[in-house]
């Protein structure tokens, strides 16, 4: 089982998927062991925004398939069961129109209008929903879970995301944000949890909501903060969490003076030295030693 870690995005925005991948790149290099990057935002078409030229990597797609309701119309007698025990709004029922349709894309596949159906009106077709993205080479994978507007599925999803990743020595995982409803999905088996936020206040809420579904290891990264240390320091000790550094970037920098990179194309680049990558690199590479 390898080390993992979610990265959290409060609203740094652009900022945050550079110093991802800014993370990425660098830890290809220096890790000395296979890593992966897991994209957990499922509404983010993450993987087209990248050029991988020259890279020789080899794609995957996997198949995310879930069992929907199908109606049967010609043994369905329109009780209404099925219709009083959904409650996702999936069913579309006219008793006196004769009207009885499942609507896919509200439909949970929890099975409990099958389960009300005495009439065999119902039963179950396998469906695509959606598709595990894997490019990889010796050196690193990218797992990018997706799916066909099916996001009451995002749950199955990620687990299944995740299951092609077990095997991955070093994971850094990028987080959906706090209001998705499969966040604590998405965080629930992290060893480290890393909150970037420009405030003490953004932070504050994003910790306590992560102190109420997960418990483990918490850390910080501000940004283009202007914080005192002794600010910093009273709010590390208060909440308990580690502290990675502050980050300074600016798009305009990297408007005016690009970087070339294979992994970074597309994104403003972080404008900071390696300081904080490594710093957690080493803090990672010392847990992983403790095991």
């Amino acid at each position: 089982m390898g080390y993992k870690i979610a990265l959290l995005d409060s609203h740094a925005g652009v900022g945050f998927k550079a110093f991802v991948f800014y993370v990425f790149q660098n830890w290809i290099n220096k890790a000395n062991k296979p890593i992966g990057l897991l994209n957990l935002h499922l509404d983010d078409a993450l993987l087209s925004t990248i050029s991988f030229e020259d890279l020789q990597l080899s794609t995957e797609l996997l198949p995310i398939y879930s069992y929907l309701p199908v109606v049967e119309i010609e043994h369905c007698t329109f009780c209404g069961k099925c219709f009083n025990y959904c409650a996702f709004g999936a069913i579309v029922f006219h008793k006196d129109s004769k009207i009885m349709t499942i609507m896919e894309q509200n439909c949970s596949a929890c099975g409990a209008c099958l389960y009300a159906c005495n009439d065999r009106a119902l039963s179950e077709k396998k469906k695509l929903i959606g598709r595990v993205n894997i490019l990889r080479n010796e050196q690193f994978q990218i797992i990018s879970p997706q799916l066909d507007d099916f996001f009451q599925f995002a749950k199955l999803a990620i687990r299944m995301a995740k299951q092609y990743s077990n095997s991955i020595p070093l994971l850094l995982t990028i987080a959906p944000s706090l209001s998705k409803p499969y966040f604590s999905e998405s965080v629930m088996d992290m060893d480290l949890c890393i909150v970037m936020a420009k405030s003490l206040s953004v932070a504050k809420n994003t910790i306590l909501e992560l102190k109420s579904h997960w418990v483990g290891n918490i850390a910080l990264i501000t940004y283009n903060s202007d914080l005192s240390d002794n600010e910093i320091d009273d709010f590390i000790h208060s909440f308990e969490v580690l502290y990675f550094g502050n980050m300074h970037f600016s798009i305009a920098d990297w408007i005016t003076n690009p970087e070339s990179s294979k992994l970074l194309s597309d994104f403003a680049l972080v404008q900071t030295d390696e300081v904080i990558s490594n710093r957690i690199l080493d803090y990672v590479n010392q847990q992983m030693n403790q095991r």
